[in-house]
């Protein structure tokens, strides 16, 4: 395994092309990071992993329902994400793409009895020739309906809106923490709706700060960091909430 090191929570393309020979097999990425929200520019890494004839995957929990996606513009081979976070769902459902010309070369990596399409001879099964095939288990029905109710919610507001609105929150957050002094993990211009900032503060100190102003984040204490994450419902005014209380945590 080879890992690309971020440079000032940036990754792009030329520090991913080193890594990535004849011997790659698997090019992964998160969409989004959920270390401090940054986008990567899919299609140039869809490219280079092609071009080796490596498969291009992404973790995309952060980026479903965040923005707009299009795997087949992004050059995606396969993509996994979990729904209790934009999607609205709850734990237990992890949504699965893959390209269907790749449906032969990744072969399933566990067995049950709802992938089998057909029951043949000798206690011998043949597997749906579909993404069916990753389907093995029975689903956690009440999840499902959850997930249908939130996705259902989210085409009402409509994807493209939300990430207007939380982009933008992000950037007057980040803008905020710069002018207060802080450092940040996340890049200036980043367009997902995660911003993480470097903190001296101890993590008690932090904890107990944001919940006395009722704000929820997550304080990363072992390495001095918050992570930030503004959501559909989420406004200007519980940003200039938060700044105040980073404020007084200088």
């Amino acid at each position: 395994m080879r890992v690309a090191r971020h440079r000032a929570g940036r990754v792009d393309l030329g520090d991913v092309e080193p890594l990535v020979d004849r011997r790659t097999r698997l090019v992964s990425v998160a969409w989004v990071s959920h270390q401090n929200g940054f986008r990567h520019d899919m299609r140039p890494l869809a490219d280079l992993a092609h071009r080796v004839g490596a498969v291009f995957y992404t973790d995309a929990i952060q980026a479903v329902g965040m923005f707009p996606i299009d795997v087949k513009a992004a050059g995606v081979d396969a993509l996994c994400c979990g729904t209790y976070k934009w999607i609205l769902g709850s734990f237990g459902v992890a949504p699965f793409y893959i390209r269907r010309e790749l449906l032969d070369r990744i072969p399933p990596d566990r067995f049950g009895a709802l992938h089998v399409e057909k029951e043949l001879d000798d206690h011998r099964f043949q597997l749906y020739q579909t993404a069916k095939r990753f389907d093995y288990a029975t689903l956690p029905f009440s999840e499902i309906y959850q997930l249908g109710a939130g996705l259902e919610f989210l085409q009402r507001v409509g994807v493209d809106r939300i990430e207007a609105h939380t982009v933008a929150l992000a950037q007057a957050l980040r803008a905020g923490l710069a002018a207060l002094g802080y450092r940040l993990f996340t890049p200036e211009g980043n367009r997902s709706s995660i911003v993480t900032y470097y903190v001296s503060k101890d993590a008690a100190t932090l904890t107990a700060a944001f919940e006395r102003a009722s704000i929820d984040v997550t304080v990363r204490g072992a390495i001095g960091q918050v992570r930030v994450s503004p959501a559909l419902f989420n406004t200007r005014d519980d940003i200039g909430r938060f700044l105040e209380v980073a404020r007084q945590l200088v």
